[in-house]
């Protein structure tokens, strides 16, 4: 039987490195997948969307601004 996977992302805040500063609108991000974590950005303005969404739920004891639920992987057909 296949493990299913669980999926969360942790919204960490504006990036403050020099490289990445030069592109303001962006807010970097984690997604963990199983365990294993993976940093991408979005747009300040996707963010904005997905929060009016609903899709970030709460802020969490690790630090981060604003994080997911934990989604878990329905079985496939």
């Amino acid at each position: 039987m296949k493990t299913k996977r669980k999926i969360q992302i942790k919204v960490v805040g504006k990036e403050s490195t020099e490289c990445i500063r030069i592109y303001d609108n962006l807010v970097r991000c984690n997604i963990c997948i199983n365990g294993r974590t993976c940093v991408f950005w979005t747009t300040e303005a996707n963010y904005k969307a997905l929060t009016f969404d609903g899709v970030f739920t709460k802020r969490d004891s690790t630090g981060a601004v604003n994080t997911t639920n934990v989604f878990t992987e329905e079985e496939s057909s």
